[in-house]
Formats: structure tokens, C-alpha cells, sequence
């Protein structure tokens, strides 16, 4: 085997490397203890956008936990017509 097949095959090991230390970096380990302080459909959302994410694609991921997410938000919302002001723009 060559050098130059040696070299080739490090790029790989290498990259893999680099997407494992972002995808870290990405998931905010500061944050996990605050997660589990947040409602429990949230954490169910947030489980199952990950699993999805791994499991399937994240494309899908996404499209299937904004849909639950928004449901979610609107029917805890607060808000009302009275208490609306404009936005600041």
C-alpha cells in the first residue's frame, strides 16, 4: 500500500471526527440540565425530534416536530385580542 492510499483513508477518520465534535457542540450540554425542567411535551417533542433526526433525516425531523411544536404553542397561548399591541418595527 502507498503513501498516498494511507492519506486517502485518513480523510475520512478525520471528518468524522470534525461532524461527532459539532453535532456536540451543536446539542449545548450547558443546556441539558435546564431541559429537564421544561414541560413534559416539550421534552417528548425534543426526544422525538432527535430519534428522528438519527433514525430517518433530519429533513423529516423537522417537518415532523414544528407541526407538534406549533400545535403546542397555539393551544398555550395567552395572548387575546385586548391584550395585543402592535409590533415594534
Amino acid at each position: 500500500m502507498s503513501a498516498g492510499e494511507w492519506v486517502g483513508r485518513m480523510a475520512m477518520p478525520a471528518l468524522a471526527a470534525l461532524l461527532i465534535l459539532a453535532a456536540w457542540n451543536m446539542s449545548e450540554p450547558h443546556e441539558w440540565a435546564d431541559y429537564l425542567k421544561l414541560p413534559a411535551s416539550d421534552r417528548i417533542l425534543l426526544v422525538l425530534t432527535c430519534v428522528l433526526t438519527v433514525m430517518v433525516d433530519l429533513t423529516f425531523a423537522i417537518g415532523i416536530g414544528v407541526s407538534p411544536g406549533r400545535a403546542f404553542r397555539l393551544k398555550n397561548r395567552t395572548m387575546t385580542l385586548e391584550n395585543r399591541s402592535e409590533p415594534d418595527r
